[in-house]
């Protein structure tokens, strides 16, 4: 009986393993060792590509700080310096003096000045801060006022009681406390919008800002900028 591929020799047809050819291998991969010098190249290239889309970021974030802040100083300036031109035309303010523009002005010039110098020192500019600096600016403003007129025998903001609203509001009032009683409120709504808008800076620091929080803050900020430049008026 012929004997199959497989069995054992000793015809007890066990099975034994195949057989392979010594000359017949698998080839295996060589492992390749990689180039130091293409790795530090590629590695150099990567970071050259990471401070180039850094630096853009920082340059487009500089540049719309930059306009938020021009935005920021001509609405300032529309409140302060223009808009009580018109108001005096109307009678909504007091009369207006030759020497009125420049207290104005230099008022302006005041608040630039200081909003430049914080943004210099931090290269940002965010509105709920800035409302919050206009706040407080014309807080320690209007206790300066309401100081003059406290020690003060004579009225030293005449121009207040040229106000019709004004006039009428405190009409029942002894002419001896209308303007203390015009500038302490001018005190306690900047203090109130002062403490309102702080909100607004603590809530951004903690990274939850209110878009409407802050909005109300720059509108309370700029309304009592322009109550504070007609008081400036009233004293020129």
């Amino acid at each position: 009986m012929p004997r199959k591929d497989g069995e054992g020799e000793d015809g007890g047809g066990g099975l034994r393993p195949a057989t392979t050819d010594p000359d017949t291998t698998i080839p295996v991969a060589e492992k390749t060792t990689p180039d130091p010098a293409a790795e530090a190249a590629r590695k150099v290239k990567q970071d050259e590509e990471a401070q180039k889309q850094k630096k853009a970021k920082e340059e487009a974030e500089s540049a719309a700080a930059k306009f938020h802040l021009l935005v920021a100083m001509l609405a300032l300036g529309l409140v302060m310096v223009y808009l009580p031109y018109p108001m005096a035309a109307r009678g909504w303010a007091p009369p207006i003096h030759e020497k009125s523009l420049f207290v104005l002005a230099l008022a302006y010039a005041g608040f630039v000045f200081k909003t430049a110098i914080t943004f210099l020192a931090t290269a940002k500019f965010r509105y709920e801060k800035h409302a919050f600096d206009m706040c407080i600016m014309v807080f320690g403003g209007a206790i300066a006022c309401l100081s003059l007129q406290v020690f003060s025998d004579a009225d030293v903001f005449p121009g207040l009681l040229k106000i019709p609203e004004v006039a009428g509001a405190t009409a029942q009032m002894p002419s001896a406390n209308r303007n203390l009683a015009v500038l302490g409120g001018l005190t306690l709504g900047s203090l109130l919008a002062t403490i309102f808008a702080c909100v607004g800076v603590q809530t951004a620091e903690l990274g939850k800002p209110s878009p409407t929080w802050n909005l109300i803050s720059a509108v309370f900020a700029h309304i009592f900028v322009g109550a504070y430049a007609l008081a400036l008026i009233a004293k020129a």
